[in-house]
């Protein structure tokens, strides 16, 4: 195989995932309605109207949400007003800027750009390794690239 012809398989593939998880973000996020996911998208709704990062009257148990999708995902709602879409828009979003950095970092160690490709489609391609699962599904694919 040439080197042209497994570049272009690899974009392919990095395409069809990348379209893959931009549908799964914009269209199926309403079906992650589990107690974790639920949390966070009414998290994002009262962020937005309470325009603070930091709810009144919320109890935190674990995390404030400060280093999830949430912050952007209400600043995206107040714009779009549909929570599922806001959340689905920030993960693309933070999708793109995890990918960015690791491509970046991977161009540090002087990896050849057909296995930068590989490696991008291999950590893009994680949430198709488990059943996908549509209620609460907290395997590591789903929550980092399409759920909360």
């Amino acid at each position: 195989m040439t080197k042209r012809t497994s570049r272009l398989i690899l974009f392919i593939v990095l395409g069809f995932q990348a379209a893959i998880l931009i549908f799964l973000n914009l269209t199926q996020l309403s079906n992650h309605m589990g107690h974790d996911t639920t949390v966070y998208l009414y998290q994002t709704s009262a962020s937005w109207q309470q325009k603070k990062l930091l709810l009144d009257d919320w109890m935190y148990q674990t995390t404030f949400g400060l280093d999830s999708p949430v912050p952007l995902a209400a600043l995206i709602y107040g714009i779009v007003r549909d929570v599922f879409v806001a959340y689905g828009i920030t993960n693309i979003i933070l999708t793109g800027a995890f990918s960015f950095v690791f491509w970046k970092l991977m161009g540090r160690f002087q990896i050849s750009f057909e296995t930068k490709l590989v490696l991008i489609n291999l950590s893009l391609g994680l949430h198709f390794a488990n059943y996908y699962m549509v209620y609460n599904s907290l395997e590591y694919g789903s929550v980092m690239f399409i759920d909360n």
